[in-house]
């Protein structure tokens, strides 16, 4: 079986910052500079205020199906609420591209 190494700590060095940059400095020695702080900024999402009066919906489907919309609105990263519209408007119903909107639905 082998057994660990033992080492012996370092004593703490008797120079100071300013001594050991210059030697840094006389010796090329490249350092790391970190770059100024970029401003962070909230990601921009168009909010939509709805121009139609909203109204609630619940729908009770086959198990399979509920699954396959979560997962398509995973994969499309939007919610079922858009998936469902976006297949009504296909059939020719009258939803807007502002009711897909984020906020539109009253709890996006």
């Amino acid at each position: 079986m082998m057994t660990k190494p033992n080492f012996r700590p370092i004593a703490p060095l008797d120079a100071d910052d300013a001594a050991l940059e210059r030697v840094n400095e006389s010796l090329g020695v490249p350092t790391m500079v970190r770059p100024p702080a970029k401003a962070v900024l909230p990601p921009s999402r168009p909010v939509a205020t709805p121009s139609r009066r909203q109204k609630k919906l619940t729908f009770r489907g086959p198990e399979p199906v509920i699954d396959v919309l979560k997962l398509d609105a995973l994969t499309q990263k939007t919610t079922i609420r858009n998936l469902i519209l976006i297949a009504l408007r296909d059939k020719g119903y009258p939803v807007l591209d502002e009711d897909l909107l984020p906020g539109a639905g009253g709890s996006d």
